[in-house]
This record gives C-alpha cells, structure tokens and sequence, in this order.
C-alpha cells in the first residue's frame, strides 16, 4: 500500500504532525516559514503533495522513511 493510500490528501496541522513525527507546533512554525496551505473557513489545511514537496525542498524525501527520520533529527537538533 501506498504512502498516499493511508494519509488524507489535505491534513489538518495535527494530522501533519503525525505524519512528519513533529509536534503541532512545529507544523505551525513551519507555516509562518512558508509551508503552503489552504484556509477552509477557519480550519487550516496542509496539502500532502505540497508538504511532501515542501519538505523535499528542505532536503528530504519524505516517502524515504530513512530522510524522513534524518529530517526530523536534523529539526529537533537544531532546537537545542
């Protein structure tokens, strides 16, 4: 099965987080970084081909579980 099979194709900032392993937050900043979404009244909605390909810009491929696990090493490195 798929990546794109278990995921919704527009995610909430709590479902992006649970499919990049960061916290809501860090969607968030990320966000306010230029991570592309979409408003839908007043729910904000993360497209997963734009976060996949945001994500790929940043310097992961993120249907690579390894990059993505490298990715968010990298982030959370970076925090302390």
């Amino acid at each position: 099965m798929a990546v794109e099979d278990l995921w919704p194709a527009f995610m909430s900032v709590e479902t992006a987080a649970r499919y990049t392993d960061l916290s809501p937050s860090m969607i968030r900043k990320l966000l306010h970084q230029g991570l592309p979404s979409i408003r839908i009244g007043r729910a904000v909605r993360i497209r997963m081909q734009d976060l996949d390909a945001w994500l790929t810009r940043q310097g992961a491929a993120p249907a690579d579980t390894a990059s993505v696990d490298s990715l968010i090493a990298e982030i959370r490195a970076s925090r302390r």
